[in-house]
């Protein structure tokens, strides 16, 4: 094999040379090679064409499209313009941006960015709508692609919290989880599709493959499950907050026996269930009717969500039953009471009828 050794000494002849072109030509199995005594620091083999750097490739802090960027073909490669960025991925940032401190991996990321600072951009197109967001995490193919000013946010999967526009605070783990969110706040959604129905509604908890809360504009609401979740269990009964300091226009319930006692009680079977086991309970869209006729007041008991599914909150059922206690313990009190005395009058009576028949013995003897 032959090795072709070219050393290369550029000499400057005189103020009008320009420029000079170096032409070679290299033969089978021959070598292009570059080095001092020592040191071999560029190999560029004719049978294979690659370039083999030996030593560091040393790029200058990027300040343009023509200074310290690495491209493939017509399109910026790697590049670190701005301060303490790095950008790695075909355009993935820009040349114009002042936003500081961003890590980005992934074609098309974080291309818009403008003021935008401390964002982790992972994957293609993620936040690539982003201008002025920051703190935001986007792990996935299009996550967060959509956040234009939201700050925040984390994301990880393939289009979650994809259409966030302004929304903060927000944290979705899961193939399309959170996908519809815009401008809701502080939601956070594990698991595929979880909480893909959430819009603009903030605070809420939807955790499980395909679980979604009950109205995707609504806030404060938790999910955890999907419908074929058969069962759910914990080690130490649930505790309810019930802070008088947590309520307002606290009054006596108005629910109590008659409620209580045109309830339907039912058992039923599951259609997800396996197990095929017996549960006890009610029927959600009965007590529903049940309350519009026995109440004006409008209650949290029953709720229907966007899929048009109800559902019931048994806690709420507590307080009638006591109340229905009560007043069945009023009624059997005034019972006892009624009782007593019908007694009394009874004995007063008997005490009555002794006395006159030992008067009308007394006068039968004489």
């Amino acid at each position: 094999m032959k090795t072709i050794i070219v050393l290369i000494t550029l000499v400057i002849l005189s103020t009008g040379i320009l420029g000079q072109n170096i032409n070679g030509k290299l033969g089978t199995g021959g070598q292009f090679i570059l080095r001092d005594t020592n040191n071999t620091f560029l190999t560029l083999p004719q049978s294979t064409g690659y370039l083999n750097l030996n030593r560091s490739l040393v790029l200058p802090n990027t300040t343009g499209s023509t200074i310290g960027v690495i491209y493939k073909g017509a399109e910026r490669l790697l590049h670190d313009y701005g301060t303490n960025n790095l950008f790695l991925g075909i355009n993935a940032g820009n040349f114009t941006m002042t936003g500081l401190g961003n890590l980005v991996i992934g074609n098309n990321a974080l291309d818009n960015n403008t003021t935008g600072i401390y964002n982790t951009s992972l994957g293609v197109q993620s936040l690539t709508d982003n201008t002025t967001g920051d703190n935001n995490t986007a792990l996935g193919y299009q996550t967060l692609a959509g956040n234009i000013s939201g700050d925040n946010n984390t994301a990880g999967g393939h289009l979650s919290l994809s259409s966030n526009t302004s929304g903060v605070g927000n944290t979705a783990f899961g193939f399309r989880s959170l996908l519809g969110n815009t401008t809701g706040t502080n939601n956070i959604a594990i698991g595929i599709n979880a909480g893909s129905t959430i819009t603009t509604g903030s605070n809420n908890i939807a955790i499980g493959n395909g679980t979604n809360v009950p109205t995707g504009t609504s806030s404060n609401q938790v999910r955890i499950g999907n419908t074929s979740i058969t069962y759910a269990g914990i080690q130490v009964a649930w505790t309810i907050t019930s802070d008088m300091r947590l309520k307002q226009n606290i009054k006596n319930s108005d629910l109590g026996l008659g409620f209580i006692c045109k309830l339907r009680p039912v058992s039923y079977i599951r259609l997800n269930d396996e197990s095929q086991s017996t549960e006890y309970g009610f029927i959600s869209q009965e007590v529903d009717d049940l309350l519009k006729e026995v109440s004006p007041e409008k209650t949290g008991m029953i709720s229907v969500d966007n899929e048009n599914t109800y559902s019931l909150r048994y806690n709420d059922l507590i307080a009638p039953m006591v109340k229905a206690i009560q007043e069945l313990k009023a009624e059997n009190d005034k019972l006892k009471n009624e009782h007593e005395d019908l007694e009394l009058r009874l004995k007063k009576l008997e005490e009555k009828l002794n006395v006159y028949s030992a008067q009308h013995e007394n006068s039968t003897e004489k």
